[in-house]
């Protein structure tokens, strides 16, 4: 059991696109939030949900704080995991990936590195809700943002400065292809949901 890094399920997202909070989609018996839940308590002896909805998840029994700083997007949620960590360390994860497991979870958190940010890439891809991140992040988040991120108002357009990939980039983050480090990888560990139709295919695979 990793004891210094706080295991956290990004749940904050609108699903604009999907139409439903997808943390609560059942996936067999269980919501992908409990499922990922589980995953990550095998893995960290801490665990914590970010979500602005903080009472939508009364059945999970762990804590959940909402966004310190609101409308700019996931980078609030990381933001807000790593304030709320008692941990010096974060391993980040997205609510959309009924197929995470705790084995590539442990890969990532206790790949050898010394940078701040460790991620995994695929397909060369950066995967930035599904990694480490550490407090020395927090006053680059606030420089990124400056002023006008600590008052944004739910209809004003995202800046590309609030993307964590800016924030990845700034920190020099360490990247992992684990296309070729990970050996059981396997593409549908990063098969999200982002529409409907896709929870259809999540099923088929599962059969």
């Amino acid at each position: 059991m990793i004891t210094g890094i706080t295991g956290c399920i990004l749940a904050g997202g609108k699903s604009s696109r999907y139409g439903t909070d997808k943390a609560l989609i059942r996936i067999g018996e269980q919501t992908i939030i409990e499922k990922l839940a589980h995953e990550l308590s095998t893995v960290f002896s801490n665990v914590m949900i970010i979500a602005n909805a903080s009472d939508t998840y009364p059945f999970l029994k762990y804590p959940v704080h909402s966004d310190i700083l609101r409308n700019i997007g996931p980078l609030g949620g990381i933001h807000s995991a790593l304030t709320h960590a008692e941990t010096e360390k974060i391993f980040l994860l997205s609510c959309d990936l009924p197929h995470m497991t705790s084995d590539f979870i442990r890969f990532v958190a206790e790949y050898p590195s010394d940078r701040p940010i460790t991620l995994p890439v695929t397909n060369g891809i950066i995967q930035p809700l599904c990694g480490v991140y550490s407090k020395a992040c927090l006053q680059v988040i606030m420089d990124m943002i400056g002023q006008d991120g600590t008052h944004a108002g739910p209809h004003e357009p995202k800046k590309w400065k609030y993307s964590p990939l800016v924030l990845i980039e700034r920190m020099k983050a360490d990247l992992i292809d684990v296309m070729k480090t990970y050996p059981m990888y396997d593409e549908k560990i990063f098969f999200n949901i982002n529409h409907p139709e896709d929870l259809g295919k999540i099923q088929s695979i599962m059969l």
